[in-house]
């Protein structure tokens, strides 16, 4: 069975619990770099992506991951908008698996763009999901991927602001959903890393909701045309119009640039506190490998305090042993003698001998 497939059937053999977990959905057309946003959340390549003039996604997959105080599973899931009226039929099912298989989910929405502006199809699409499945201002953010970071005008992203204002429907565009990411090199491991946190800083600030399907998500592809036609009337609109707009633009342009700077403080004395329990942890390393030291030193003392105490031992060991020898050896003579002492003085006493001299003698002997 085939990866796509695997993920597929856990999909809808999931379906059925959902109520307590949590989803990070991520939608968007073919190419705007679903896959890529993804795998750098993930800080891994779970997902395939590349340069193609096709989609490179066709089945919805999903990979676990912790963001915030929310364990949720980050989705990839194919463009909705493709050249051909059955895989666009498709692609609606693998959304539909999606939101099924987590229905409580903060949404992200990817935009492409070209030399910045909207593309006019992310808009159509945008719109058809979000009659669908109804999205919420407290679990939707909304992404501009890829921008060139040279020949960008200053109030680009205010002006982007109150533009997807005009083009989205039933949604409320702000300086807090609306995140803007620089075109990188996909090999700078230090862009990656800057893109990701630029992401988790956004995401964080948004809470799962659940999403309940109200109707079919509409995209033909006979009519799309004549739908990416009037979203761009209506970007050409806005340009004829820009003036009209330029307060706004400049009081969107403020707010966003106010939000990037409190995410950069805030970064920083994320970094700051991060720096102070690295110095910490560094602090108690020391003294606890001083601790250990220490240890060691009194561990090898003792050690050498019980070799000289078990030499000691030893040795006196040896003299007790001597002692006790030379102690049995003169009970031994001594039990020896008693005996002896004992024999003798048990013999019967011998009978007496009267020895007389001759005649002439006056003396005599007893024996």
């Amino acid at each position: 069975m085939s990866k796509f497939a695997q993920n597929a059937e856990r999909v809808d053999q999931n379906i059925i619990n959902t109520s307590n977990q949590h989803g990070l959905i991520i939608l968007g057309n073919s190419g705007v770099g679903k896959s890529f946003l993804a795998n750098i959340l993930l800080g891994r390549e779970a997902f395939v992506h590349k340069f193609s003039s096709t989609s490179v996604t066709h089945s919805t997959e999903f990979e676990e991951i912790q963001i915030g105080y929310h364990p949720l599973a980050i989705f990839n899931i194919p463009g909705l908008i493709e050249a051909e009226q059955e895989r666009i039929d498709l692609n609606k099912k693998e959304i539909d698996k999606a939101f099924a298989q987590r229905p409580n989910s903060i949404v992200m929405y990817v935009f492409g763009q070209q030399g910045g502006r909207i593309r006019e199809e992310d808009v159509v699409a945008f719109n058809a999901i979000n009659a669908a499945y109804p999205f919420r201002s407290k679990s939707l953010v909304l992404v501009v991927n890829g921008i060139p970071k040279k020949k960008r005008e200053s109030d680009y992203e205010g002006t982007t602001l109150v533009l997807l204002q005009q083009l989205l429907k039933g949604v409320d565009v702000n300086n807090r959903n609306l995140c803007f990411l620089d075109f990188i090199d996909e090999d700078d491991q230090s862009e990656k890393q800057r893109i990701k946190e630029q992401l988790l800083q956004t995401v964080v600030e948004f809470t799962p909701s659940k999403h309940e399907k109200r109707q079919e998500i509409e995209i033909i592809i006979d009519q799309l045309k004549q739908a990416k036609q009037l979203i761009k009337e209506q970007q050409a609109k806005f340009e004829a119009e820009r003036d009209r707009y330029m307060e706004q633009i400049g009081y969107s342009q403020d707010l966003l640039n106010e939000t990037l700077a409190n995410q950069k403080s805030e970064k920083e004395s994320f970094e700051r506190a991060i720096q102070r329990q690295e110095e910490m942890y560094a602090e108690q390393k020391r003294r606890f490998e001083e601790e250990c030291k220490r240890f060691e030193n009194e561990l090898q003392n003792a050690r050498k305090d019980a070799d000289h105490s078990q030499r000691l031992y030893d040795l006196i060991s040896k003299d007790r042993e001597a002692t006790q020898q030379q102690i049995r050896a003169v009970q031994e003579a001594n039990n020896q003698l008693q005996a002896k002492l004992i024999e003798i003085a048990s013999r019967p006493p011998p009978e007496p001998r009267i020895i007389y001299e001759d005649d002439d003698s006056s003396l005599c002997v007893i024996s």
